[in-house]
């Protein structure tokens, strides 16, 4: 009973305002190369139990944003979004979004999950083309885009694959003013370090992907993904999973064995990288973080 207040409780709780720093996402690769069961995954391990947003189609509106805290979109094109509209939605600055027959809706979402299958280069227009009849974006737009969606340092390469996706509130934002914009089964999870405030948030990526990370190179920010098809042994600088229950029969076999510790990656690289790259094939998968 307790239980069900509380879950209620929460449920009823309404985040008036965004005073922090989404996470965003975005995965491209070629059709049948698995990406939505990703998201799908991703957004399963993120929510914890409460209700996600699906994003339709639809410049003009967002008629079934419930303040929730998770968006996403498969297959993300020009017209999802009014292009100011996304630049806001992934960053700290108020969004605000029209609804049909209601008032328009601030959008507060902490997580923000798309797809496509090609690069934003290929989606939006940045430069001219033949028979083009979308309006070119400046460069300080593709900027402001590609900045929304790169990390610079090592470590988050690290988060990423540690399922470690914490979020930042803005800056003077109190311990216990932050309590206002997260559920209350979350003020466990808020901190603070080196003068901010943060919520926690760790899920397990072997799950997500549904397969062991392994391979790892910081300092070109890549990793390899083993999936069911891999059928060669299992190097030894992969990352053992959590839950090895979660993963597909042939990898449990595989891992039944495997003792070595989880690796230690260590590195002061800074590169600034934009897109991730999923490629797919029928034995491995390749993560690949490129530079912009």
């Amino acid at each position: 009973m307790a239980k069900d207040k509380k879950e209620l409780e929460n449920r009823l709780k309404y985040i008036s305002k965004k005073r922090f720093y989404p996470k965003n996402f975005y995965f491209y690769s070629d059709f049948g190369s698995s990406k939505t069961t990703i998201i799908q995954r991703l957004v399963k391990e993120l929510a914890k139990g409460r209700e996600a947003c699906k994003k339709a189609n639809d410049q003009k509106y967002f008629d079934n944003y419930n303040n929730n805290e998770i968006i996403y979109k498969h297959e993300l094109s020009h017209d999802t979004w009014k292009f100011q509209d996304l630049l806001n939605l992934c960053e700290k600055d108020k969004c605000v979004i029209g609804r049909k027959n209601k008032k328009p809706v601030e959008v507060v979402s902490k997580y923000n999950i798309f797809s496509a299958q090609d690069p934003f280069q290929d989606i939006f227009t940045f430069r001219k083309h033949v028979f083009d009849q979308e309006e070119i974006k400046s460069l300080e737009s593709k900027i402001a885009l590609y900045r929304r969606f790169s990390k610079s340092r090592a470590g988050d390469l690290l988060n990423f694959i540690n399922g470690r996706f914490d979020i930042k509130f803005a800056e003077n934002i109190s311990l216990e003013e932050a309590k206002k914009y997260v559920y209350d089964d979350d003020f466990e999870n808020l901190y603070e370090h080196d003068g901010d405030v943060f919520m926690k948030q760790k899920i397990d990526m072997n799950i997500v992907l549904g397969s062991v990370i392994g391979n790892v190179d910081v300092d070109n920010y890549s990793f390899t993904v083993y999936n069911q098809y891999w059928n060669d042994d299992l190097l030894s600088n992969i990352i053992i999973p959590n839950n090895i229950e979660s993963l597909h029969k042939n990898l449990q076999v595989k891992l039944s064995n495997f003792t070595v510790l989880d690796p230690q990656i260590e590195s002061s690289t800074k590169r600034k990288i934009d897109d991730t790259e999923i490629v797919d094939r029928e034995k491995e998968k390749h993560v690949k973080l490129d530079d912009f």
